[in-house]
C-alpha cells in the first residue's frame, strides 16, 4: 500500500525547530519569516477541532492506493508429482482506501485522541487496466493447506479424519491448488463446508472455533475464505495517537493500539527479547508530522500484519506538480531478519516443514505471519520470493 504524502512547507534558514519550539536566530527580520513558515506548518498539521487538519484526519479527502500482486502458478499437476511450481507475479491489481475515523475522543489537555477507523475497498478498474477482477487465478488453495497442516501438527487422527472428508469440506479439490479470480480471492471470498452433514460439518464446526480472521461464517452455516474481506467496513482497534499541540514533532505518532504500546505476538529473539519485534510506534501511514525534510527515515505500524515497518527517503519526487519526498520499505521489513540483525524475534517457525537458512528464518522476502492471522497458517512473501 503506498500513499502519496506531500512535505509540508518547512522553515527557511531563518529559523529553526527543537524539541517543536520554535527558535529564530538574527537578523529579526529573516528570522520572523522563518518562524512564520514553521508556525503555518505547525498550524496546518496539529490536530485540533474545527480546523481544515482535523476534517482532513477525520475522513482522507483523497483515497489510497492499495496494490495486490499476486503469484499465478502455471505447473499445478506438475507440483503435484514433485517438481518445483513455476510461477508468474501478476499485478498490481489497484484498490481504492478509503478510511474514516469514528468514536473521536480527546484527552482532557488536548495532547492526545482516541478513535477508531473504517476502511473501504473499492476496485479501480481504470488504473488495474488491462487486469480485471475477473481475471482467472491459479493459487495456492490457502484455507485448505492451512487446515491440513494444523491437523497434521496435532494429531494423526485429526488428519486422518479430514482427508476422509475433504471432497465435501472443499468441494473435490483436483489439487493442492484453486482455481479463483482476484475477485473471490481477495474480497467475496472462496466457499468451502457448504451443505456438509456428519463428521464434515463437525470438522467445519471446529475450523469455526479457531476464529480466523480470513475465514468468514455465512447464515447458512458455510463458510468463505479471503485475504481481506475481514478489513473492509471494520474497524481494527482502538488508536491513540498524540495531535501535535505540545510537540508538532510528535503530530499523529501512536501512543498506544488497543491500550498497548506493545503487541505479544512476536516470540523471544535469540537474545531474550522481543521488543524489537513487539514495539507499537511510528504512524498509521496515513498522516505524519511536519518538517520531514531531510528526515532519512521513518517508521508506520500494520495492525494487518501485526509489527511496524521502517520506511527511508530514497529521493525528491513530484506529484501533479507538487514536490514530494519518495520513501520505500527498508530491507530489514523481509530481508534483513535474523539474530545478525537483532530482530530474529520475526522467526516464529510455525509453518511445518519450512525451507529456512541456518539462522533459523525464512528467506529474504518471506514473513512468517501465523502468529498474526491466528491458527491459519499465513507466509507474507515479497515479489522476488519466487526466485530464491
Amino acid at each position: 500500500m503506498k500513499a502519496r504524502n506531500l512535505n509540508p512547507p518547512a522553515p527557511s534558514q531563518g529559523g529553526k525547530l527543537i524539541k517543536g519550539k520554535v527558535l529564530c536566530s538574527s537578523p529579526w527580520v529573516k528570522a520572523k519569516a522563518g518562524c512564520g513558515a514553521a508556525r503555518l506548518a505547525k498550524d496546518n498539521t496539529e490536530l485540533r477541532q474545527g480546523t481544515p487538519q482535523f476534517k482532513r484526519f477525520e475522513a482522507l479527502p483523497q483515497p489510497l492506493d492499495f496494490k495486490v500482486f499476486i503469484f499465478n502458478v502455471t505447473n499445478p499437476y506438475e507440483v503435484q508429482m514433485g517438481k518445483r511450481p513455476r510461477v508468474v507475479e501478476v499485478g498490481p491489481y489497484i484498490y481504492f482506501q478509503y478510511r474514516q475515523k469514528d468514536n473521536i475522543r480527546f484527552s482532557r489537555d488536548r495532547s492526545k485522541v482516541h478513535f477508531s477507523q473504517q476502511q473501504l475497498y473499492v476496485f479501480d478498474a481504470e488504473s488495474s487496466y488491462p487486469l480485471t477482477e475477473n481475471d482467472p487465478l491459479m493459487v495456492l488453495n490457502m484455507h485448505m493447506n492451512s487446515i491440513l497442516q494444523i491437523a497434521e501438527d496435532e494429531t494423526y487422527d485429526s488428519l486422518r479424519l479430514i482427508n476422509v472428508e475433504l471432497n465435501r469440506i472443499f468441494g473435490r479439490p483436483d489439487s493442492m491448488f484453486l482455481r479463483t479470480t482476484p475477485k473471490e480471492f481477495l474480497f467475496d471470498g472462496v466457499p468451502f463446508c457448504v451443505n456438509v452433514i456428519g463428521i464434515a460439518k463437525a470438522i467445519c464446526k471446529e475450523i469455526e472455533k479457531r476464529n480466523t480472521k480470513t475465514i468468514r461464517v455465512l447464515p447458512d452455516g458455510s463458510m468463505k475464505f479471503s485475504f481481506f474481506n475481514h478489513k473492509n467496513m471494520t474497524e481494527d482497534g482502538i488508536y491513540t495517537i498524540n495531535t501535535g499541540v505540545k510537540n508538532a514533532l510528535e503530530t499523529q505518532m501512536i501512543e498506544f493500539w488497543n491500550g498497548k504500546n506493545m503487541l505479544d505476538k512476536w516470540s523471544n529473539s535469540s537474545r531474550g527479547s522481543s521488543m524489537t519485534c513487539n514495539k507499537i510506534e511510528g504512524t498509521d501511514g496515513s498522516g505524519y508530522p511536519p518538517f520531514r525534510e531531510g528526515v532519512q527515515r521513518m517508521t508506520i505500524f500494520s495492525s494487518d500484519i501485526c509489527r511496524t515497518v521502517d520506511i527511508k527517503y530514497v529521493g525528491s519526487s513530484s506529484y501533479e506538480g507538487i514536490p514530494a519526498a519518495r520513501y520505500v520499505t527498508d530491507d530489514n521489513f523481509l530481508n534483513k531478519i535474523g539474530p545478525e540483525h537483532n530482530n530474529d524475534c520475526y522467526c516464529v517457525n510455525r509453518i511445518p516443514k519450512a525451507i529456512v537458512k541456518a539462522n533459523g528464518c525464512l528467506y529474504e522476502g518471506a514473513l512468517d505471519l501465523s502468529t498474526c492471522f491466528g491458527k491459519c497458517r499465513s507466509c507474507g512473501a515479497h515479489d522476488s520470493y519466487h526466485e530464491k
